[in-house]
């Protein structure tokens, strides 16, 4: 053995004091230029590429290469075999030596270029370790591709194309790691290993089977090669199976809890015509757009396009707004509307099948006609049409409601928009209003706010049962990364930045465990989210945020659910307007109340207990802190308000730039 290890030493000599000699030439080299041009060629990076790149490349290749072609082109493996030492021997000595001389050649470029260990983070450059694993990966290429083709060139030109044949023959397997791996760094471990270990079985029996006997050595290759490939898409089917009953079994969880997961559970049933309101609003949405176009200038205040709010707009500009809604289309458009709140169904035609490319152009102009008739409370109201006023903000807050049956989380957060819009357009009634107060018509708006549905979790189903990953991924062969990319701005020229390519691999039959995997914690996070809708939001916030944080800590967790981790925030998100939206909900509908209480006892009451059960049956629950909603008389009026997600109490004021959260609701009399 030592023979053989001097035999190795003396043969790699010459090539191990080049490298050194290279090494510390072109760490002198520098040295010599100006100190201007230095500046210009930026030195250090071009060292850290020279001793954590170039170098350990080239001398994986070269060591890697020479072993074996030395002994083909010198013709001495017939004099080689003849000693008394094992073949097996002999393979192990050659490859081991040139990896010893490949692991110092590396450590000492590192050192000659003066690249502190301490200074190679995994979040700035590779690690020593890293950056070794695939350097040996390339020399054991080298090393089968040198038995391969018995020369030193042929064998440098072609070790590239085995490194790409072998990685391409264990990808099945690889992806079984990655979904058996917990953490990144044993998955590149394991990976690296394996890669290795199928370059040395390869050159193994290929010195073993084919050279030792002088037989086929492309025979011997490709036999042990199609076994490997075998043996690799044995385990890719054992990862196929186990996730497929991953998703069995997370379906049938999902099911106990009462959550509905597929189209025909979801989606809202057909709507005569008679009773469909979306038909109705079809007609005002064509209505609203030839009065855009009839009144081009004095749209420009409108809600839906100036930036400004109403309230802001000078005089001249309010009555050109009061003087255009009194035009008799204007007038039947209004009607339209009011005639589509109160009938009994509405169901816009949808192409559910389409899933996440389903088109739903109803969704905005919804929300025009929302700002229309909030336009229209506050114009009324300055008018001192009060009942009128009422009467038209009463059907904004109805408008919502014809969302609600929508499985769309998108129709869901639109409905809540619609339902904000139009608290916020009650306000000014309730400000401007000085006369006694309706409170019957108060009483009726509270029934109403009861009566709707404060979460989203139709919305949350319907992102599995409708628009499904991986459903859609292989039925309808729909680019989902691309589209949630692009949903979340990440575009370039109009295009996502994930590109066909990748899509196309995660969607690969290659790639499915890793799509079921993902698909199986999707459903588990949106399950989740819904198990955690149904109970107040300052009960479950702390476990919801361990939750993400959890998911989030581990950084190969949110790379092996890469649809998932970047639906998450959005789904997150939901969960926190749920909140707000029924914190807006309650103020206004304490506002109500109060509004009651004055016209009963002549005065607001000193606290919010005042109003139940005589007004309200209960006092509703601030959603982020479990207490009463903060309230306190101001001059002629109150305000009644939510500390919102910050936790403090900013005295009622919201404002994003000043990080002020409150959620509140205020009367001026």
């Amino acid at each position: 053995m030592r023979t053989l290890i001097w035999k190795e030493w003396r043969e790699q000599r010459l090539f191990f004091f080049l490298s050194v000699g290279l090494i510390i030439l072109i760490r002198i080299v520098p040295e010599l230029i100006p100190r201007h041009l230095i500046d210009i060629l930026d030195i250090i990076t071009i060292r850290i590429y020279m001793s954590c790149f170039i170098f350990p490349i080239l001398f994986s290749l070269l060591l890697g290469v020479i072993p074996f072609t030395n002994e083909f082109i010198k013709n001495t493996k017939s004099f080689l075999l003849s000693q008394p030492v094992t073949a097996a021997k002999l393979f192990w000595v050659k490859y081991f030596s040139g990896l010893l001389f490949l692991l110092v050649i590396i450590l000492l470029s590192y050192f000659v270029f003066g690249i502190p260990f301490g200074s190679l983070s995994p979040h700035d450059r590779w690690p020593v370790i890293y950056q070794f694993l695939p350097m040996t990966i390339l020399y054991s290429a080298a090393f089968l591709s040198s038995l391969l083709f018995r020369n030193s060139l042929p064998a440098f030109i072609y070790t590239p194309f085995i490194l790409i044949f072998g990685i391409l023959l264990l990808s099945p397997f690889i992806i079984f790691l990655f979904l058996i791996s917990p953490y990144w760094g044993l998955f590149n471990l394991l990976v690296f290993s394996s890669v290795t270990g199928m370059f040395l079985v390869l050159s193994f029996l290929t010195w073993q089977k084919a050279i030792t006997r002088d037989i086929s050595t492309i025979k011997t290759f490709l036999t042990t090669a199609v076994a490997i490939f075998i043996l690799s898409l044995a385990f890719h089917s054992i990862a196929n199976l186990a996730t497929i009953q991953k998703i069995n079994r997370t379906i049938q969880e999902a099911k106990e809890e009462g959550i509905k997961l597929t189209p025909e559970e979801v989606i809202p049933p057909l709507v005569p015509d008679k009773d469909n309101a979306a038909l109705v609003y079809r007609q005002a949405f064509d209505l609203a757009d030839r009065l855009k176009e009839k009144f081009r200038t004095e749209w420009e205040y409108m809600p839906d396009e100036s930036k400004i709010k109403i309230e802001e707009l000078t005089v001249t500009q309010k009555k050109d707004i009061s003087r255009i809604m009194q035009d008799p289309e204007f007038v039947k458009l209004y009607a339209l509307i009011e005639k589509a709140v109160n009938m009994p169904a509405c169901r816009f035609d949808i192409n559910y099948e389409d899933g996440p490319a389903m088109e739903l152009p109803h969704l905005a102009k919804m929300r025009n006609l929302a700002r229309l008739l909030a336009a229209r409370t506050y114009i009324l109201a300055e008018e001192k049409q009060y009942q009128k006023a009422l009467h038209s903000a009463e059907k904004g807050l109805l408008l919502g409601d014809s969302l609600s049956k929508e499985p769309i989380l998108i129709s869901q957060l639109v409905r809540e928009r619609i339902d904000i819009t139009a608290v916020d357009s009650f306000r000014s009634v309730l400000n401007l209003y000085s006369g006694s107060n309706p409170v019957n018509n108060y009483q009726t708006i509270i029934l109403e706010i009861d009566r709707k549905d404060k979460n989203f979790i139709k919305g949350l189903e319907g992102e599995i049962a409708i628009s499904g990953f991986y459903r859609f991924g292989f039925e309808k062969k729909f680019n989902y990364l691309d589209y949630i990319l692009s949903q979340r701005g990440y575009t370039q020229n109009g295009k996502s930045l994930a590109g066909d390519i990748f899509s196309k691999i995660y969607y690969s039959y290659l790639c499915v465990p890793v799509l079921k995997e993902d698909y199986a914690f999707y459903i588990r996070a949106i399950t989740f989210l819904i198990s955690t809708s149904n109970e107040p939001y300052f009960l479950v916030k702390n476990k919801v945020d361990k939750w993400v944080k959890n998911f989030t800590a581990i950084r190969f967790r949110v790379i092996k659910h890469i649809i998932s981790s970047m639906n998450l925030p959005y789904l997150i998100e939901t969960f926190r307007e749920e909140a707000r939206y029924n914190a807006k909900l309650n103020t206004f509908k304490l506002a109500l109340a109060l509004k009651i209480y004055r016209e009963k006892h002549g005065t607001y009451p000193d606290s919010l207990t005042s109003l139940a059960p005589d007004i309200i049956p209960e006092i509703p629950p601030d959603p982020f802190t479990g207490k009463d909603y903060i309230y306190r008389k101001e001059d002629k009026g109150f305000i009644v308000y939510s500390i919102g997600e910050n936790g403090r109490d900013d005295n009622g004021i919201h404002d994003i730039k000043q990080k002020y959260d409150d959620i509140a609701f205020k009367v001026s009399n």
